[in-house]
């Protein structure tokens, strides 16, 4: 797995990741990152998938776990960009109802930003 970290300027984090993601380091890795981002009260996260050609279970486990860590601290998580199997599995598995899925990261950011304006009706 490859990985590129950005911020966007409305502090929205952006996990870039690439290549085939699965059990072991890359969920370990997945796991402390999202700990650390909210250690820094970054709690909007973006999973970029577009370069992702493989997912395993484990790492459907880890999504899900890193969403409901976010959502308790009041943030979230959005998934862009899955393509292919990796979308076809997150669909199969009904991850797509929970977490959302969107066909990029302007996209999931859009919603985000979507989200706050609701709140603050």
């Amino acid at each position: 797995m490859n990985v590129a970290k950005k911020s966007l300027d409305s502090g929205i984090v952006v996990l870039e990741l690439a290549g085939m993601v699965s059990m072991g380091e890359d969920c370990e890795w997945l796991d402390h990152e999202i700990l650390a981002l909210l250690e820094k009260k970054h709690t909007r996260i973006i999973l970029d998938l577009a370069a992702v050609s493989h997912i395993d279970s484990a790492v459907l486990g880890k999504i899900m776990s890193c969403y409901s860590r976010l959502k308790k601290a009041g943030g979230g998580l959005r998934v862009a960009g899955p393509k292919g199997a990796v979308e076809s599995l997150m669909k199969t598995t009904n991850i797509d109802r929970v977490v959302g899925l969107y066909p990029s990261v302007d996209q999931a950011a859009a919603d985000f930003a979507a989200v706050e304006t609701n709140k603050r009706k």
